[in-house]
C-alpha cells in the first residue's frame, strides 16, 4: 500500500510538473513571437484588460470594436497584442496567441501568401485577418501586417535571446491583469504626448516593462532597461541620489505640463551630462556659482508661458547676483535676471529653449519667468493657493507615486480618446535599473464631478455688485475677467490682475455679460 501511494504521488508530481511546464511554455512562446516592428506589446492575462475605457491599452491604435473582437475571438489567455506602425499612415495591431478553433471564427474569404492561408472575418463593419505559424495564431486589423509576419517569420522573437530583455521579462508579474513592453528605440518623440521635454524615447533606454497593477485606477509600475550601453537617463543619474522637493508648491493649477529633475550633487549631474555629445553643456559658460547648492529644477508651461523653479539649499549666492529690482508685488520682490544664457546652457538641452528675464525668491526657491506679467500671475496663484499641490485630484495622484524621484513628468488634462486625464510618470535610477511608475487620474468621470478646483485667483480693487465672469478674448486667445463694481464701473482684467480697460455705466447690468468679435478703438466690445 505504501508503494502504491508513493507511485500515485510520483505520478501526480509528474503531472503537475508537466502542466506547469506547459503553462510557462505558453508564456514564453508569446515572447518568442515578437514582430521586429513592434512599438508596444501588451500581454493580456485577464480579459477585463480589454475593457472599453482603458487608456493604458493606447486607444489611438486599438478601438472598442478591436477590443470586443479580441474578447470574443477565442484566443486563449494569455495572449499578446503588438502595436505596429508601418509609417505615419499605416497603424494597427497584431494579436498573437493560441486559438485551436480558428476556422469557426475566421470563416470568410481565404487567400494564400507564400503558401500560408490568410483568413478574413468581418465584425461590426471592420475586417480582420489571421494566419497560423508553428501552432501560433496571428490576428490583425491590417492584411499587410499578416503578410509581413509570414514574410518575416524567421525574424520573430529576435529580442528573446537578449539577456537584458530576458531580465525585463522576469520582472513582469504574470498575475497582473496586463503587462506592457514599450520598445523605446522604436518610438517617435510624439510618443510622449508632445511634451516640451527634449529627451527622446531612446534616451530613456531600450525597453520599458510595466505591470498594470490597477486597471481601474490606471496605475502601472516597472523597469526600464538598456540593450547594451546605458541610455542618457541612466548615464546622467545612475550615481546620483534623488531628492524630495517642494517644487510643485509653486506650480499653478492651470499648468499644462511640468517636469522635475532632482539630484544630490549638481556638479556630478553636469559632469555626467557633459559625457553626452548631444546634450553636453557649453563649457565656455562658467558663471555657475549662483547655482551652488542646486538640488532640483522644475520646468512648467501654462499656455505659451514658460517658467523654471530652482530649489537651492542656500539662495545667498543667487540673490547676491541680483541686479535691478523692478518692483514689489504681493510682498514679493521682482528682479531682472542677467544670467539667462547660463540657464539656457544647462537646461535648454533638456527643456525647450528658455529666455528667462525675471525672477523672485520664495524661501529656498527661485522662480524665473520669461515675462513680468506671467511672474505676477504665478505669484497671485501662490498667494491665493491656486496651485497644483492644493488640487484634490493631484493629491490623489501624488499619493500613488514615490516621494522622491530623479525625473517626474507631469501632464495636466491629457486627452485620450475624448477622456481627460491627469498623468504623472516618475523615474528612479541606479547603475543597474530604472524604476518607473505611471499613473493616470480620470478628470472626466463622475467621481470628479463634485470637486471644485481653483484655477485662477485675482484680487479685485473694487467691490463687485455681482459675481465676476471669465470671458474668452478672441483677439488674444486668452480669457479675461470682467465685472461691474458697486459704482457701476465695468472693468476688464487679464489673469494677472492687470486692468485692460474700465468704463462707467449708468445702471447695473442685469444678467450675464457676453462677448462679441466687434472692435471699436482697438478694444473688444461686450454685450449684456
Amino acid at each position: 500500500m505504501r508503494h502504491f501511494n508513493y507511485l500515485l504521488l510520483s505520478l501526480f508530481l509528474l503531472f503537475f510538473a508537466a502542466c506547469n511546464t506547459t503553462e510557462n511554455q505558453v508564456k514564453t512562446d508569446l515572447f518568442k513571437q515578437i514582430p521586429p516592428q513592434s512599438s508596444y506589446m501588451f500581454k493580456v492575462n485577464k480579459l477585463q484588460a480589454l475593457q472599453k475605457t482603458n487608456p493604458l491599452i493606447f486607444d489611438t491604435y486599438l478601438d472598442d470594436t478591436d477590443k470586443e473582437f479580441l474578447r470574443q475571438s477565442g484566443l486563449k489567455l494569455p495572449f499578446a497584442i503588438h502595436i505596429l506602425q508601418q509609417n505615419s499612415k499605416i497603424k494597427g495591431f497584431i494579436a498573437i496567441g493560441n486559438m485551436p478553433a480558428i476556422d469557426s471564427v475566421f470563416n470568410g474569404q481565404t487567400t494564400q501568401y507564400e503558401q500560408f492561408d490568410v483568413m478574413q472575418q468581418s465584425f461590426n463593419k471592420k475586417d480582420y485577418y489571421a494566419t497560423q505559424i508553428n501552432d501560433a495564431t496571428f490576428i490583425s486589423n491590417k492584411k499587410l501586417f499578416i503578410e509581413n509576419i509570414i514574410r518575416d517569420r524567421n525574424d520573430l522573437g529576435q529580442f528573446f535571446n537578449n539577456p537584458n530583455f530576458q531580465k525585463g521579462i522576469k520582472s513582469l508579474d504574470a498575475n497582473a491583469d496586463m503587462n506592457l513592453i514599450s520598445f523605446l528605440s522604436k518610438l517617435k518623440p510624439d510618443a510622449f504626448y508632445k511634451f516640451d521635454l527634449k529627451l527622446k524615447p531612446a534616451d530613456f533606454g531600450s525597453w520599458q516593462f510595466f505591470d498594470m497593477v490597477s486597471l481601474e485606477e490606471h496605475i502601472a509600475t516597472g523597469l526600464t532597461i538598456s540593450e547594451t550601453n546605458p541610455g542618457l537617463l541612466q548615464q546622467t543619474f545612475g550615481n546620483i541620489e534623488p531628492q524630495p522637493t517642494t517644487l510643485l508648491n509653486y506650480v499653478p493649477f492651470a499648468v499644462d505640463q511640468s517636469f522635475v529633475l532632482t539630484f544630490d550633487d549638481f556638479d556630478k549631474f553636469l559632469d555626467n551630462l557633459s559625457k553626452s555629445k548631444e546634450y553636453a553643456p557649453n563649457e565656455a559658460v562658467t558663471d555657475k556659482d549662483i547655482l551652488d547648492g542646486l538640488t532640483g529644477v522644475n520646468f512648467f508651461r501654462e499656455n505659451h508661458n514658460k517658467a523654471l523653479v530652482l530649489h537651492l539649499t542656500d539662495v545667498s549666492n543667487f540673490t547676491g547676483e541680483a541686479t535691478e529690482k523692478i518692483k514689489e508685488f504681493n510682498n514679493y520682490e521682482i528682479y531682472k535676471f542677467k544670467h539667462s544664457a547660463l540657464i539656457k546652457n544647462y537646461f535648454s538641452i533638456i527643456f525647450p529653449d528658455l529666455n528667462l528675464k525675471f525672477y523672485t525668491v520664495i524661501e529656498n526657491q527661485v522662480l524665473l519667468t520669461e515675462n513680468q506679467a506671467y511672474l505676477e500671475k504665478v505669484l497671485n496663484d501662490i498667494q491665493n493657493h491656486a496651485v497644483l499641490s492644493n488640487s484634490e485630484t493631484f493629491k490623489a495622484l501624488s499619493a500613488e507615486i514615490p516621494s522622491t524621484s530623479h525625473l517626474l513628468i507631469f501632464k495636466n488634462k491629457l486627452d485620450l480618446k475624448g477622456q481627460k486625464y491627469m498623468m504623472a510618470q516618475t523615474y528612479q535610477i541606479d547603475k543597474d535599473n530604472i524604476f518607473t511608475n505611471l499613473i493616470l487620474k480620470n478628470l472626466s468621470g463622475k467621481q470628479h464631478s463634485n470637486l471644485v478646483e481653483q484655477v485662477v485667483s485675482v484680487p479685485l480693487k473694487d467691490l463687485p455688485n455681482a459675481a465676476p465672469q471669465l470671458v474668452y478674448n478672441h483677439h488674444s486667445k486668452y480669457y479675461n475677467i470682467i465685472y461691474q463694481d458697486d459704482q457701476n464701473n465695468l472693468t476688464v482684467l487679464d489673469l494677472t490682475g492687470k486692468t485692460l480697460w474700465q468704463t462707467p455705466l449708468k445702471d447695473q447690468i442685469i444678467g450675464r455679460i457676453h462677448q462679441v468679435d466687434l472692435f471699436r478703438n482697438r478694444k473688444l466690445q461686450y454685450t449684456f
